[in-house]
């Protein structure tokens, strides 16, 4: 009976650490690889082009979003103030590469920034409304979220529109 039981904790336990490695990877894989090269990519155009603190700038907007995102468990809840606190600095980001056509905008109802929600929940809306949206139009684009409450469930809505200049 011992020797039973000491088998199925070591089970327990193996299953358990592949468990936590899974969750690691697929943490690793919601934060898109294109988002790592476009943002190496563009901290390199900026040093050839001589702009150093800019650069520089852009790599500590990177490093301190990497630590802010990973330095949850995958299965973490955060309000939804902190997710979009993390959400907003991956924008920053993203506004050194589109500063001419990138804007946002955030619509909570009252008290919904203290709702929990999956860390990083937001991360690959926010990616395909970038990479479908602003880097694909020459218009500026908007992102807008909104958070609102119906029958008791959150709803996040996150949109992308272009805007229409010179009509």
């Amino acid at each position: 009976y011992a020797a039973q039981l000491q088998e199925r904790e070591r089970s327990l336990l193996q299953a358990q650490v592949l468990a936590r490695e899974a969750e690691l990877k697929m943490l690793r894989y919601q934060i898109n690889p294109h988002f790592l090269f476009n943002t190496l990519n563009a901290v390199s155009a900026l040093i050839v082009t001589g702009q150093a603190q800019a650069a520089d700038a852009m790599i500590n907007k990177l490093a301190r979003f990497f630590r802010n995102a990973l330095s949850r468990e995958s299965t973490t809840k955060v309000t939804l103030a902190e997710e979009l606190r993390v959400q907003l600095e991956y924008l920053n980001i993203e506004l050194t590469r589109f500063p001419d056509r990138l804007s946002w905008s955030t619509q909570l109802a009252p008290g919904l920034d203290k709702a929990l929600v999956p860390h990083l929940i937001l991360q690959p809306l926010f990616e395909n409304a970038i990479k479908h949206g602003v880097a694909r139009h020459a218009s500026p684009v908007e992102i807008g979220l909104s958070a609102q409450r119906k029958d008791g469930q959150l709803i996040l809505r996150l949109r992308n529109e272009a805007k229409r200049v010179g009509l």
